[in-house]
Protein backbone atom coordinates (compact mmCIF):
# COMPACT_ATOMS: atom_id res chain seq x y z
CA UNK A 1 0.00 0.00 0.00
CA UNK A 2 1.23 3.52 -0.77
CA UNK A 3 1.43 6.44 1.42
CA UNK A 4 -0.69 8.41 -0.96
CA UNK A 5 -3.72 6.18 -0.32
CA UNK A 6 -3.25 7.20 3.43
CA UNK A 7 -5.80 10.61 3.41
CA UNK A 8 -8.17 8.90 1.02
CA UNK A 9 -8.80 5.88 3.35
CA UNK A 10 -9.21 8.63 6.53
CA UNK A 11 -11.63 10.99 3.94
CA UNK A 12 -13.49 7.66 3.33
CA UNK A 13 -13.93 6.43 6.45
CA UNK A 14 -14.41 10.15 8.10
CA UNK A 15 -17.31 10.36 5.09
CA UNK A 16 -19.07 7.25 6.18
CA UNK A 17 -18.97 7.68 10.22
CA UNK A 18 -20.77 11.10 9.02
CA UNK A 19 -23.36 9.32 6.76
CA UNK A 20 -23.90 7.03 9.70
CA UNK A 21 -24.79 9.87 11.67
CA UNK A 22 -26.56 10.89 9.04
CA UNK A 23 -28.94 7.84 8.90
CA UNK A 24 -29.41 7.54 12.39
CA UNK A 25 -30.79 11.56 12.06
CA UNK A 26 -33.06 9.90 9.69
CA UNK A 27 -34.49 6.63 11.49
CA UNK A 28 -34.69 9.15 15.15
CA UNK A 29 -36.78 11.54 13.30
CA UNK A 30 -39.24 9.05 12.15
CA UNK A 31 -39.26 7.22 15.20
CA UNK A 32 -39.94 9.41 17.93
CA UNK A 33 -43.37 10.48 18.63
CA UNK A 34 -43.10 13.75 19.71
CA UNK A 35 -41.75 17.12 18.70
CA UNK A 36 -38.92 17.95 21.01
CA UNK A 37 -37.43 14.21 20.70
CA UNK A 38 -37.52 14.59 16.91
CA UNK A 39 -35.57 17.99 17.09
CA UNK A 40 -33.14 16.27 19.64
CA UNK A 41 -32.19 13.89 17.33
CA UNK A 42 -31.99 16.17 14.24
CA UNK A 43 -29.77 18.78 15.86
CA UNK A 44 -27.35 15.70 16.84
CA UNK A 45 -27.58 14.12 13.62
CA UNK A 46 -26.48 17.59 11.69
CA UNK A 47 -23.51 19.07 13.82
CA UNK A 48 -22.41 15.04 13.98
CA UNK A 49 -22.90 14.14 10.63
CA UNK A 50 -22.25 17.36 8.57
CA UNK A 51 -18.75 18.03 11.30
CA UNK A 52 -17.55 14.32 9.85
CA UNK A 53 -18.55 14.77 6.06
CA UNK A 54 -16.71 17.41 5.89
CA UNK A 55 -13.61 16.50 7.76
CA UNK A 56 -13.40 14.09 5.39
CA UNK A 57 -13.60 16.52 2.35
CA UNK A 58 -11.10 18.54 3.61
CA UNK A 59 -8.71 15.59 3.98
CA UNK A 60 -9.41 15.25 0.55
CA UNK A 61 -8.88 17.84 -0.84
CA UNK A 62 -5.59 19.12 1.04
CA UNK A 63 -4.86 22.76 2.80
CA UNK A 64 -6.06 24.62 0.29
CA UNK A 65 -8.62 27.49 0.70
CA UNK A 66 -11.43 25.71 -0.17
CA UNK A 67 -10.51 23.75 3.02
CA UNK A 68 -10.83 27.13 5.13
CA UNK A 69 -14.15 27.67 3.64
CA UNK A 70 -15.51 24.12 4.63
CA UNK A 71 -14.27 24.84 8.40
CA UNK A 72 -15.93 27.87 8.47
CA UNK A 73 -18.99 26.05 7.14
CA UNK A 74 -18.66 23.33 10.19
CA UNK A 75 -17.74 26.47 12.41
CA UNK A 76 -21.36 28.16 11.67
CA UNK A 77 -23.18 25.08 11.28
CA UNK A 78 -22.09 24.72 15.37
CA UNK A 79 -22.44 28.11 16.10
CA UNK A 80 -26.15 28.36 14.48
CA UNK A 81 -27.83 25.12 14.58
CA UNK A 82 -27.97 24.60 18.82
CA UNK A 83 -29.44 27.97 18.82
CA UNK A 84 -31.84 27.32 16.50
CA UNK A 85 -32.66 24.18 18.04
CA UNK A 86 -33.34 25.72 21.49
CA UNK A 87 -35.65 28.31 20.28
CA UNK A 88 -37.63 26.06 18.25
CA UNK A 89 -37.55 23.90 21.40
CA UNK A 90 -38.77 26.72 23.43
CA UNK A 91 -41.30 27.71 20.88
CA UNK A 92 -42.74 24.19 21.34
CA UNK A 93 -42.51 24.64 25.26
CA UNK A 94 -44.76 27.69 25.83
CA UNK A 95 -47.44 26.89 22.77
CA UNK A 96 -48.24 23.04 23.33
CA UNK A 97 -50.63 22.71 25.84
CA UNK A 98 -50.21 18.86 26.29
CA UNK A 99 -46.45 18.92 26.55
CA UNK A 100 -46.99 17.68 30.29
CA UNK A 101 -48.68 14.31 28.89
CA UNK A 102 -45.60 13.50 26.52
CA UNK A 103 -42.33 14.33 29.14
CA UNK A 104 -42.02 15.11 32.56
CA UNK A 105 -42.08 18.96 32.31
CA UNK A 106 -43.21 21.29 34.77
CA UNK A 107 -44.65 24.60 33.40
CA UNK A 108 -43.78 27.63 34.83
CA UNK A 109 -45.17 30.74 32.93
Amino acid sequence: MNAAYIPVILAGISIAVGVFFLICEMLGVYRFRYALARMHAAALGDTGGLFFVLLGLIILNGLQASSVKLAAIVLIMWITSPVSGHLLSKLIYYTDNNVSNDCDIRKER
